[in-house]
């Protein structure tokens, strides 16, 4: 049965143990909910993993490679001295004669023997000439038949007494006189033979031509150049040295070159007395062992080594990685047993250790260093900058060695780690 009230009446109150109740009711659900929830996550846990969580695995070692660096008991330093390549022989010839040039038959770049021919002049009035004193030799000859037999009847007239001896002897001597023209008649004839051979030019040693000056019916003095030729055969190398080096080398002491790129070996030929005024060097003419071809004016070096005795090693310039205080960092390999790395070979496996080291000599490369590296010392390659002190590393394809480096030096400073 329901209670009427009219509106306006205030409604009957709920009595307080009522709202207790449904208080603690609403609390008990809740506690429910989460003690179902925990539940049903430690079955799914049992659920998905019936044993003890396994604990990650280590990380497998990082493949590197790996170079052995002995300590060595010193290191070699390669001076350089520049110089240039001058040909053995040089020469500009030129007729010892003037005349028309009446053929030019070399050009620029011809290469020549020795002998020749390079030019010739016109020859035309030296032809005649010596035509002409042909013929008068041979008006020579015919008197001079005349005279020998003149000489002979007058001999047997005065031996007869029907001859004087004036006459006799006038015949005798106008022998010896026409004997006399004759020969200054061979003489001019010889003289001409020479102009002759002197009107053709020919190459005084083999080369190269490199420049010609004259063209065909050009007349040209006597000595004026036509062309020029340069030896290429045996070049010479003039290196300017500092005089207090220049007087530790003896002749035909031996020494590397310089040229165009190839390394050759020769032999110094002279050391020239003269000092420069503007370079304070003096000149060493070196001479190369076997020929070579390298064209005149090709700058060219002389290699000397010095060695140096301190004791270092040689690293590769990739093993390098910047320290502090102006030093450098290589990374040492000290053998390490893998925690348990399966298919990984323990006798391979290395942690890694930091040197801090210092350059001395630098090539093109590798550098020579000296620091806290062993004696024996196994370095890691190359990539630095991949592995941190204290890392397992595996070294594949071998230990290595320093491979020797060029002569050039590398742009390496031991100040760059500042």
């Amino acid at each position: 049965m329901f209670t009427h009230h009219q509106s306006g009446d205030p409604p009957p109150k709920t009595p307080p143990g009522g709202i207790r109740w449904r208080r603690i009711a609403g609390v008990a659900a809740t506690l429910l909910v989460i003690a179902a929830a925990a539940g049903g996550g430690a079955v799914a846990l049992k659920a998905g993993a019936p044993g003890e969580a396994a604990e990650p695995d280590a990380p497998a070692p990082l493949a590197v490679t790996a170079i052995a660096a002995p300590l060595e008991p010193g290191y070699t330093i390669t001076r350089r001295f520049t110089g240039r390549v001058v040909a053995g022989r040089i020469a500009e010839p030129g007729f010892e004669t003037g005349g028309r040039v009446a053929a030019v038959l070399v050009d620029d770049g011809d290469r020549v023997a020795t002998g020749a021919v390079l030019a010739r002049l016109d020859t035309r009035t030296l032809a005649a000439e010596r035509d002409r004193l042909v013929a008068e030799r041979g008006r020579v000859e015919a008197r001079l038949a005349l005279a020998e037999a003149t000489a002979a009847r007058r001999a047997r007239l005065t031996a007869a007494g029907h001859s004087s001896d004036q006459a006799n002897d006038e015949a005798r001597f106008e022998v010896v006189a026409l004997a006399a023209e004759r020969t200054s008649v061979d003489a001019a004839i010889a003289a001409v033979d020479v102009a002759l051979d002197k009107s053709v030019l020919r190459a005084p040693f083999s080369g190269r031509v490199t420049a010609r000056t004259v063209d065909e019916g050009t007349v040209v003095t006597a000595g004026r150049p036509l062309m020029q030729i340069v030896e290429d055969a045996a070049p010479e190398v003039r290196i300017a040295v500092p005089a207090a080096f220049a007087a530790t080398l003896s002749p035909d002491a031996a020494v590397r070159l310089d040229l165009a790129g190839e390394i050759a070996t020769g032999a110094v030929a002279a050391v020239l007395p003269d000092l420069s005024r503007a370079t304070r060097t003096v000149t060493v003419v070196v001479r190369p062992d076997a020929p070579v071809a390298v064209p005149s004016g090709e700058i060219a070096g002389m290699l000397v080594d010095r060695p140096v005795d301190t004791a270092g090693h040689w690293v590769p310039l990739d093993a390098l990685a910047e320290g502090a205080r102006g030093l450098w960092t290589v990374y040492t390999l000290r053998p390490a047993t893998p925690d348990a790395a399966p298919g990984v070979d323990a006798a391979a496996v290395y942690r890694v250790e930091r040197a801090l080291v210092e350059v001395l000599h630098p090539e093109a490369d590798r550098v020579f260093v000296r620091g806290t590296l062993p004696a024996d010392a196994l370095i890691l390659a190359d990539g630095p900058h991949r592995v941190v002190p204290g890392q397992r590393v595996r070294v594949v394809g071998g230990v290595q060695a320093v491979a020797d480096a060029g002569v050039a030096g590398a742009d390496i400073r031991a100040g760059a780690g500042r």
